[in-house]
């Protein structure tokens, strides 16, 4: 038979002075130490999506320059954007598993990614041009550059639970 009564929450607000009122309390993770490592959980799956949507803007990268004789800064961008569609995909499902709509968070995605395309460009152009970089060194430091922009706005922005 079920029991009616409702259960109580294994962390309760601390006592007077301070100290937890119960030894589950005492011994409960704090708040931020949960989501901290939660935190830290996504950003590790977002680095895996992350890595595996590069090896697709790199092969395409690679495959472009080498195989068409195409400009690299151009090559990067087109890279770029067929990758964004797999890092969209797998950081909706696995990394956020967001509850959004997709038409919200694929357009706060899109945007994110529009902005990092950006970032990519610019810095595939100043790399190759001012500095003289190889299209390859110059693509590890675009790659760099915009991969702290996508993590900080997915997870504040394009894929975050509404309040």
């Amino acid at each position: 038979m079920a029991s009616t009564r409702s259960r109580a929450p294994l962390a309760a607000a601390p006592a007077a002075g301070g100290w937890p009122a119960s030894p589950a309390a005492a011994a409960a993770p704090c708040h931020g130490w949960k989501s901290g490592a939660a935190l830290v959980a996504r950003l590790l799956s977002f680095s895996l999506v992350g890595a595996a949507a590069t090896g697709v803007q790199y092969l395409v990268l690679a495959l472009l320059v080498r195989g068409f004789a195409m400009e690299p800064v151009l090559a990067s961008g087109l890279g770029f954007s067929l990758s964004a569609a797999l890092n969209y995909a797998l950081n909706y499902r696995f990394t956020f598993r967001s509850r959004k709509r997709h038409c919200e968070a694929a357009a706060k995605f899109a945007a994110l990614a529009l902005m990092g395309l950006l970032w990519n460009s610019l810095v595939m152009a100043v790399a190759i041009r001012a500095f003289g970089l190889s299209y390859l060194t110059a693509q590890l430091a675009a790659t760099a550059t915009v991969l702290a922009w996508n993590f900080i706005g997915s997870e504040l922005w394009a894929f975050r639970a509404r309040a």
